[in-house]
């Protein structure tokens, strides 16, 4: 029997009785055109965009009290930005609020599947045999960050039929030495290639092209550990899953390391509430994804989305394509793996940058992709907003300051009216208040208020990295994939706000110069400010060494209540 056969058997082996479909063939059923359901729902959308669109230029007239043909082009425009911004809020606080009822009915389900496994293991050991013949391989992405202890943790798999191969992209001579000293003493395997383009998606392109002849492939990044029973149980739920549907891929959940330095350990957990909370719900109502890494994809889903499309945002063009073609990506709580957070200020920053870049140039190319597929009108919607809100507040605050140095308000300047900041503000909050309840729920509310300081001067720090990158990649040069740094730096400050002071001096001498004012700087003064904040904070670490292994995470996560937002 061919590995290219085995798959099939996979998706059967929760059950020796019933024949399970091909995935293809699932995947290749004809498709209903949109529902009522689905027209209703962008017609209603598409009314509250309006609305608030309206909304936000009715309030900036009555604020300005002008009228002329330049002062309502700008209010326009910056009418359609607030809206856009007030929509994408409504989404996240919808997101936060629906959080406890859908971890509800998933703890439940995993109940269930856990009642189910046990009765399986009981009264079909001879089905668990297909499952195991399953040929999967560990496919672990480097770039002159190789990482030895993290990827001998995740060879350590209790199913037997899995390799490993790293995909090394290094070239640092140095590097490439260690990494084929690694696979001689541990037999795996490594692939390299002469050209290397389309960054992470083009290298592993590459190795695909080879027809390598696996059943599925569990992407690693460099970092990253995956618990021993991972791959095992991603097909236990690949095979549960697939009785009813065409699933392409199972995407586990994240941990942050912890112990690696104070600026991890202090935003990791946002990540990690973050991705609990949205991962979750947007798996059950919105547009499901995978993450780029912690994650089961099978040989028969990559052959038919053609390999990964080559940009920076692979991650989320390759979940866009994947659904496009008829296959689902299931979220899988219980499949946990760990990863490094951002060490340090410096290091966030360049991942930042990588994303806006990414998302500016994913917006670009897959708008209208997009809205021409075949997606659920939520799934659209769900996956447009996620990816404007950067360029979008970038693109705000910007508009904000240049309609400033305009005389457009009664005194000579702009006017955006208190209660217009407030609600904006609570939509810039919104992305933090499931980790702020976290806190809260663990009894800590003082870390909860200090955390969410830290995190607003964290994300209004990095304004202007936002407002480059999208426009970088907006005028048509290339978006970058950088690679996040895995050691503190050494610069300091001249490396981490030291552009955004020069940019607030700049902007407080464009104000003073255009309208005598010191207040449409005050925004790249704030962000400047919190750069130097972070800087100090970041460089302020405390001695590390207690570092937590996935082993430890895994196993001591209680799961609390749905308030505290601890569940699954």
């Amino acid at each position: 029997m061919s590995r290219s056969d085995e798959l099939p058997i996979v998706a059967s082996a929760a059950t020796a009785a019933t024949a399970v479909p091909r995935a293809a063939d699932l995947a290749g059923a004809p498709r209903a055109a949109a529902s009522r359901g689905d027209v209703l729902i962008t017609v209603v959308t598409l009314a509250l965009w309006a609305g608030l669109i309206a909304a936000a230029v009715a309030g900036l007239v009555a604020a300005t009290g002008t009228s002329n043909w330049l002062a309502m082009i700008v209010i326009v425009l910056v009418g359609a930005l607030i809206g856009t911004l007030w929509l994408g809020g409504f989404r996240t606080i919808g997101i936060l609020a629906a959080y406890p009822f859908v971890a509800r009915r998933e703890r439940a389900a995993r109940a269930a599947r856990e009642i189910d496994a046990e009765a399986l293991a009981v009264a079909s050991v001879s089905a668990e045999r297909p499952r195991r013949q399953a040929h999967v391989a560990l496919l672990y992405c480097t770039a002159n960050d190789f990482d030895a202890g993290a990827l001998t943790a995740s060879m350590r798999q209790t199913h037997p039929g899995v390799s490993t191969v790293i995909l090394d992209d290094s070239s640092d001579a140095a590097v490439r030495r260690e990494i084929d000293a690694f696979a001689r003493a541990t037999g795996a395997q490594v692939v390299r290639r002469v050209e290397r383009t389309g960054y992470k998606a083009g290298n592993l392109n590459h190795f695909f092209a080879t027809r390598p002849g696996y059943d599925a492939y569990v992407i690693l990044d460099s970092d990253e550990v995956i618990q021993p029973d991972f791959v095992e149980r991603s097909l236990a739920r690949l095979a549960e899953e697939s009785k009813t549907r065409a699933v392409g891929v199972v995407q586990g959940r994240h941990l942050a390391n912890r112990g690696r330095s104070r600026f991890a350990d202090e935003f990791g957990q946002m990540f990690e509430t973050h991705v609990r909370v949205t991962q979750l719900v947007r798996a059950r109502h919105g547009f499901s994804f995978f993450m780029g890494r912690g994650a089961l994809i099978t040989a028969e889903c990559v052959e038919a989305v053609g390999g990964f499309p080559e940009m920076v945002m692979e991650d989320l063009a390759f979940s866009l394509e994947v659904q496009r073609a008829g296959f689902d990506i299931v979220y899988a709580p219980e499949l946990v793996s760990a990863e490094d957070y951002p060490v340090d200020y410096h290091a966030f920053k360049k991942q930042h940058g990588k994303f806006v870049e990414g998302a500016t140039e994913f917006v670009g190319r897959y708008s209208s992709t997009i809205l021409r597929s075949e997606l659920s009108a939520v799934k659209k919607i769900d996956l447009l907003l996620e990816t404007v809100m950067a360029p979008a507040g970038a693109a705000f605050a910007l508009v904000l300051f240049l309609a400033g140095l305009l005389p457009l308000g009664p005194d000579g300047g702009a006017v955006l009216p208190s209660w217009m900041g407030a609600t904006l503000a609570i939509c810039g909050v919104a992305p933090l208040l499931g980790e702020v309840l976290r806190r809260i729920g663990t009894g800590r509310p003082v870390a909860a208020i200090v955390f969410l300081g830290r995190a607003l001067a964290l994300f209004a720090s990095v304004l202007w990295v936002t407002i480059r990158s999208s426009a970088r990649v907006a005028f048509g040069a290339r978006a970058v994939f950088a690679v996040t740094p895995k050691r503190r730096s050494a610069k300091g400050w001249r490396a981490t706000a030291a552009i955004e002071a020069g940019v607030a001096v700049v902007a407080i001498a464009l104000a003073l110069l255009l309208v005598q004012s010191f207040a449409p700087a005050v925004v790249f003064v704030g962000c400047a400010g919190a750069a130097w904040y972070l800087t100090a904070f970041s460089g302020r670490d405390r001695s590390v060494g207690a570092f937590t292994s996935v082993d430890e995470l895994v196993g001591t996560r209680p799961i609390a209540s749905p308030v505290a937002l601890q569940a699954v």
